[in-house]
């Protein structure tokens, strides 16, 4: 009996025939499937939103449950829930691990530091540091019910929070 001839286990799988005529084996399936489990790979890896990939505005900031600050352009001023919040323009932006808020109201700058945790399918988590204070920001996107979609940064330190949205 020739051996050449009669593959078994692994390999004997690997190059049986699925199809009448032979020409679809699970070796060509499976590769298949690892090309297209890498494609989707770099589809979903091309997804992320970065959060240096704007220029955020704050519309609300929170402190133990309360506004403590809001937007001018937030239209908050005939709601008795941001009737003790102050109005400033605050500014992030981050290039290079360095996180930046500038309070444009003041011209106070504050840098921190941030770094990827976690990401995909157009979100992402950021652990953030300010100093001793450590948190961590949020990207994801908001969906209105008309068709846009916003690019959205929450921002969780300390007991704060801040929301923030992509700068026009």
């Amino acid at each position: 009996m020739n051996n050449a001839k009669h593959k078994t286990g692994i390999s004997a799988l690997f190059n049986k025939p699925l199809n009448a005529t032979g020409t679809l084996t699970v070796r060509k399936v499976l590769l298949m499937i690892l090309f297209l489990g890498v494609v989707l790979w770099l589809i979903v890896w091309s997804m992320n939103s970065d959060i240096s990939d704007y220029r955020w505005t704050m519309v609300t900031a929170q402190s133990t449950g309360m506004f403590v600050a809001t937007s001018p352009d937030f239209g908050a001023e005939n709601d008795a829930m941001y009737a003790a919040a102050d109005e400033i323009v605050l500014v992030c932006t981050a290039e290079n691990g360095i996180l930046t808020l500038t309070d444009e109201t003041n011209g106070k700058t504050y840098e921190g530091t941030y770094k990827m945790s976690s990401g995909g399918f157009g979100k992402a988590t950021y652990e953030i540091a300010f100093g001793d204070s450590k948190g961590y920001a949020n990207i994801d996107t908001t969906v209105y019910d008309n068709p846009d979609q916003i690019p959205t940064m929450y921002i969780s330190i300390g007991g704060e929070y801040v929301l923030f949205l992509m700068a026009e």
